[in-house]
């Protein structure tokens, strides 16, 4: 079914520019105007809204790595000067820090007045996770980071003020997980996965001059879940953490400001 999707969005994409230059005489004065001016190099940036560690941190507490680091008092004395007592530990698990922030660059060609064909390059958005498991005398700690860059190719039907339009493509995702650790003797985990999708999208034009324009973009990527794991943590010969196999998503909701120039 998702091969299907995929093989359908081409198909669009090929259809709809024919269509367009069908409909669209060249010697019309609107398609002389443009046809100076066919490439556009354009900008965005903005946030996701939608975090990529969400289902990391979901699977890392069905896995045990939600503990409280044990709590500890020692006395902080210089010299055998006593200057009170310092407590450290009790930090929460799991944690997670999200960048939602995403960069992405864009080449546009215009096929008709109210057609263009576009090729994407975004970077972002990444998080990382931490979760920790406390069993007994062991003590497991295990930091996942994600990253993606996302490769997209879309066909773009502009519809309302100031060139403003609606996009749809497929899109590649070429994503990251890495597990980070202190532990030089323990060997880490690391994934590269190239994920498919469907990238729909809606740029709204503010500024459209005959040199440079300005809009603001509206994006969802949809992906086929992609597979992390099995991560194990820990001394064998004491105890081991698992981190089992987990499917998560990539999808993800942006919003942006974008910048271009035509030539």
């Amino acid at each position: 079914m998702k091969n299907n999707l995929l093989s359908s969005v081409l198909s669009l994409m090929v259809t709809l520019p024919m269509m367009g230059q069908a409909q669209i005489p060249n010697s019309s004065p609107l398609g002389k105007n443009n046809s100076d001016k066919k490439w556009m190099i354009s900008l965005t940036y903005g946030q996701s809204l939608v975090s990529p560690g969400k289902d990391l941190e979901k699977a890392m507490t069905a896995c045990g790595f939600n503990d409280r680091t044990p709590i500890v008092t020692y006395l902080n004395s210089i010299f055998g000067i006593n200057f009170g007592t310092i407590t450290t530990g009790g930090e929460q698990y799991t944690q997670r820090k999200d960048n939602n922030e995403y960069l992405d660059v864009h080449l546009t060609y215009s096929v008709t007045p109210k057609s263009s064909l576009a090729v994407h390059c975004t970077t972002g958005p990444g998080t990382v996770v931490k979760g920790y498991d406390h069993h007994n005398q062991a003590e497991n700690f295990l930091t996942l980071k994600t990253k993606s860059t996302l490769f997209s190719m879309e066909y773009i039907f502009h519809a309302g003020p100031r060139h403003s339009g609606l996009s749809i493509g497929p899109i590649l995702a070429f994503h990251e997980v890495a597990q980070e650790t202190n532990n030089s003797s323990q060997e880490e985990y690391h994934q590269n996965s190239v994920v498919p999708g469907v990238h729909m999208g809606y740029e709204l034009g503010i500024v459209n001059s005959k040199a440079w324009f300005i809009g603001l973009n509206a994006n969802y990527n949809w992906f086929t879940k992609v597979q992390v794991g099995e991560i194990k943590v820990g001394d064998p010969n004491v105890y081991t953490s698992v981190f089992k196999p987990t499917a998560i998503s990539l999808d993800n909701i942006n919003l942006g400001l974008t910048l271009g120039i035509k030539i």
